[in-house]
């Protein structure tokens, strides 16, 4: 979670400490996804949270070239979710607030935890957008939404979430399948080769060695003794 800390006190001009000084942190940790789903074009949790902060070419050449699997990985996914079972609680009850506040018994998503979760993580977000830009948000036209602070039944906008652009934490299989491979850490000081390429564009690829995470390793030898 350094990396978010240390990108969200960037935005402010603050140091980390500073940041956490004035409760500006990441500590809930949330899966990701390249699509918006449900998909609501307009809504502020498909076209109001940030970028990654993934390299620009993450993906090769064809990073955002509009097929999803090259898309950048910014929308909240609920599936997995890991962090303080306090703060944790906080935001399950503040998407409750909010599914009591905007239930729609004829919406076809009525049912999906993602929807009112990714609706938290847009609000917080804008909210960032808005003390750092005194007020103004960048590419708000058209038909685009901002959260209504009415339908969240409280002034509360920070859960300190965070979506996992990197995959550090888990990964889930939505327009990721091309990229994900099983790998067995099978070779001496548990290193693996890569040789496949899989992705159906042809990138220039050659075979790469890496290492299992030093902490995979150390919760391996925990999880059996």
């Amino acid at each position: 979670m350094k990396r978010h800390d240390r990108v969200l006190a960037d935005q402010y001009g603050l140091s980390i400490a500073q940041a956490h000084e004035q409760g500006l942190r990441k500590i809930l940790l949330w899966g990701v996804d390249k699509y918006c789903f449900p998909r609501e074009r307009d809504g502020p949790q498909c076209q109001a949270v940030p970028e990654s902060f993934l390299p620009h070419n993450v993906y090769g050449k064809h990073t955002q070239d509009r097929n999803m699997r090259y898309a950048d990985p910014r929308y909240l996914n609920s599936g997995t979710v890991i962090g303080p079972l306090g703060d944790l609680r906080d935001c399950v009850d503040a998407a409750l607030i909010l599914i009591e506040g905007t239930w729609n018994a004829t919406f076809n998503h009525r049912n999906s935890d993602q929807f009112y979760l990714g609706k938290l993580y847009a609000r917080q977000e804008v909210n960032h957008t808005m003390a750092i830009t005194g007020g103004s948000i960048p590419n708000l036209k058209g038909t685009r939404k901002i959260p209504q602070f009415s339908e969240f039944g409280t002034e509360q906008t920070e859960y300190h979430m965070a979506v996992d652009h990197e995959l550090a934490f888990t990964c889930t299989q939505c327009a990721k399948v091309d990229w994900m491979r099983n790998i067995a850490f099978d070779r001496p000081g548990h290193h693996s080769v890569v040789k496949g390429n899989k992705p159906k564009k042809k990138h220039p690829f050659k075979p790469f060695t890496i290492q299992m995470p030093g902490l995979v390793d150390l919760q391996k030898e925990q999880l059996y003794e």
